[in-house]
């Protein structure tokens, strides 16, 4: 008997292990989440803004996220901004065009961006380096900034450690806040829209406890035959 069960448990975890489905394996859903606050933000003020959302109805966990801005006015290079979520946070924006002799980094006012780590126009922190819009908004597709320093401190040399893949792997459905503030004198800018891109995978799924069913019922029929 006891060889029998013991026989029995191997079968068991090598069927739940060969019916096991990888993550990743099953189809990616995206869901883009769209707010229109319509927030001003005090200039030259770190006491900021921030904008709480409630995401829901989402299944599966984060395996990519994307953020746009909309922000008119101002200067970019006094914005400072962050996304929160539970105890994950990236830093989208700090003090663009900020260097040790550009301390007030670049003039342009505004900008319309989507925010991707893996955006191939590069660093949004260094975007001149792209492309100029002589005074006007920033538009495109653009790396966060992701310098976790305080904003009198970020310089394009200083090392980017709080991108937007801080959140994947985690279950998007919860409260979502973005943070932003202005961080020196010359104008006032206004949040005027952000949305965040969701994308999501079903949890590694194992069909084991539909194989010890069966594996019990098969053994127990043979059993009882005999």
């Amino acid at each position: 008997m006891q060889m029998k069960i013991t026989s029995l448990a191997a079968l068991i975890v090598g069927l739940a292990a060969a019916t096991a489905i990888p993550a990743g394996a099953a189809d990616l859903a995206t869901n883009t989440f769209t707010f229109a606050p319509n927030m001003a933000i005090p200039d030259n003020s770190l006491v900021g803004v921030a904008d709480s959302r409630t995401v829901a109805g989402q299944v599966g966990i984060i395996t990519n996220l994307n953020v746009s801005l909309n922000i008119s006015g101002g200067y970019v290079g006094d914005l400072y901004g962050y996304l929160t979520y539970g105890s994950q946070f990236a830093i989208l924006l700090n003090r663009e065009g900020r260097t040790s002799t550009s301390p007030y980094g670049y003039l342009d006012s505004g900008l319309n961006v989507t925010l991707s780590d893996s955006a191939v126009n590069g660093d949004i922190h260094t975007y001149r380096l792209v492309v100029n819009p002589g005074g006007g908004a920033l538009t495109g597709m653009w790396q966060p900034d992701g310098r976790s320093v305080h904003p009198y401190n970020s310089l394009d040399t200083t090392p980017r450690t709080a991108m937007l893949n801080s959140f994947q792997g985690l279950d998007p459905n919860g409260t979502w806040t973005l943070y932003l503030a202005d961080a020196s004198g010359g104008g006032i800018s206004t949040l005027n829209s952000w949305s965040l891109e969701i994308i999501t995978v079903p949890e590694p799924r194992t069909w084991a406890l539909f194989a010890v069913g069966t594996t019990l019922m098969f053994w127990l029929r043979r059993k009882k035959n005999g």
